[in-house]
């Protein structure tokens, strides 16, 4: 009797990642994070969406146009102006709705880091969300003691880990979709902090 086991890898597939943000501006941890994107996880297809006008922060110091142009400089043609194009404040949950048009037959991830996902449950329509899309985070300055609420609240009975996953922890939300926090280590740096050193040398 040939004993057939349970492959992980069939649960997960990574196809498309979204990776959106403010890029406020760009620094090494995005780097880094499209660095795993492409190496880590190997997903089919990459889409880095500037934010336009962020529904969740104050005006910005660079400008759309200039936040596009520094991630075209990095990034090439994996940069995406869905939202820069738009004259309205951007939410994630109308960005996944247009590539979910776009890609119907296609599985989408939304890439976030951890201190983004502790606030998850303020975005707007964000079991929408999950429902469009799984989520991919990854550890920078990490809101941990938040971020666990956040996944009792989404996984509802899941609340443990289904297993890991060469080193990733997976969760299965309510919708059916997954919750996977990459193992990589992404250096803390911040935009903000970058804004604040340019400050000091002009």
């Amino acid at each position: 009797m040939v004993e057939h086991h349970h492959n992980p890898k069939d649960e997960l597939y990574f196809d498309i990642a979204i990776f959106g943000g403010s890029f406020n501006p760009p620094h090494l941890g995005h780097v880094k994070i499209v660095d795993s994107l492409q190496k880590d996880f190997k997903f089919k297809k990459i889409i880095i969406v500037p934010a336009g006008i962020p529904s969740h922060k104050k005006a910005l110091e660079f400008s759309a146009k200039e936040r596009l142009t520094m991630l075209k400089n990095i990034f090439g043609k994996l940069v995406s102006d869905v939202e820069v194009k738009q004259k309205k404040k951007n939410y994630t949950v109308d960005t996944l709705e247009f590539f979910q048009k776009k890609y119907p037959k296609r599985t989408l991830w939304f890439v976030m880091g951890l201190d983004s996902f502790a606030d998850f449950l303020t975005w707007k329509d964000y079991e929408r969300i999950l429902q469009l899309s799984s989520l991919l985070v990854f550890d920078r300055k990490g809101k941990t003691s938040k971020a666990k609420k956040v996944v009792q609240v989404l996984t509802k009975d899941n609340a443990i880990a289904l297993r890991q996953y060469e080193g990733k922890l997976v969760f299965k939300t309510r919708f059916d979709t997954r919750i996977v926090f990459s193992s990589r280590k992404i250096p803390d740096q911040s935009s903000s902090a970058i804004r604040k050193a340019l400050s000091t040398w002009l």
